[in-house]
């Protein structure tokens, strides 16, 4: 029996040239990320050409990747409009100036402009957020894919704004703050950069886009669906706020419940 689902909603899609301008910019990020990689193998890369590397390529392939494919899945699988092309298209041209700007501030060791171009990246991803939240906001009920989609635009929006006060505090040293310091932050912000946001929308995508590609169906599917949904969150959530606070018994259990919810298990 096929499990492709019926009457996706493709009427409903962006115009394709919307998620391919993602692509496009992200597969230039990731050029670019590559060429700042390998000149950092030979010693030659310059200021702060590790960060100006991770940014390229997660922040600027990666993430733009994502957010193309989402601005382009969400609408044909929710069956609802995308809620303002324009703020699509306003999204990718911050985050790509954004990017951009933060990596040659990087390499330029440009402390103001580190933070300035941080701040054009953040309102990027607000605005992306925002645009498939107000999506998203139409439907009646989340199914597993656009819970996923939800925590992952949740998980976007707070650490864009972790990463602004990381490239703040170069400018304007304010961490330590309330006992908590640049390191944690930075764990806070990495985690959910990839558990939540990277890995998450990727769990999301899977639970449809697996059974559509192997003609098959979930085994288990409502025993552990609440698994799916809820526990991998809160993991997340729990890891992301143990490494914040430096609370390592929290950050444990998040990471062992990610663990133990992200398993595909058979009944």
């Amino acid at each position: 029996m096929s499990a492709v689902p019926a009457g996706l909603a493709t009427d409903k899609q962006p115009p394709m040239t919307v998620p391919l301008r993602y692509f496009l910019v992200g597969f230039a990020f990731l050029l670019a990320g590559g060429g700042v990689g390998l000149a950092g193998a030979f010693d030659v890369a310059p200021g702060f050409a590790r960060l100006a590397h991770v940014h390229l390529l997660l922040a600027g392939w990666v993430c733009l990747t994502i957010m193309g494919a989402m601005t382009q899945f969400v609408p044909v699988w929710s069956n609802t409009a995308l809620h303002s092309r324009r703020l699509a298209n306003a999204a990718l041209a911050l985050v790509a100036v954004g990017v951009g700007g933060l990596a040659a501030a990087f390499l330029a060791t440009s402390i103001h402009w580190i933070h300035g171009f941080g701040g054009v990246l953040v309102a990027g991803i607000w605005v992306f957020a925002y645009n498939l939240a107000r999506t998203l906001a139409t439907l009646d009920r989340l199914d597993a894919t656009e819970a996923h989609f939800a925590f992952a635009l949740a998980c976007f929006a707070v650490l864009a704004a972790l990463g602004f006060i990381l490239a703040f505090d170069l400018s304007t040293p304010i961490l330590p703050f309330g006992g908590i310091s640049r390191p944690e932050v930075v764990g806070a912000h990495a985690t959910l950069a990839v558990f939540g946001a990277i890995i998450g929308t990727v769990f999301g995508a899977l639970y449809q886009l697996a059974t559509m590609f192997t003609q098959t169906e979930i085994h288990g599917r409502e025993r552990h669906l609440v698994h799916v949904e809820y526990g991998y969150p809160v993991g997340v959530v729990a890891l992301a706020t143990g490494r914040l606070l430096g609370a390592a018994t929290l950050a444990t259990a998040g990471g062992l419940l990610i663990g133990r919810r992200a398993r595909v298990r058979r009944p």
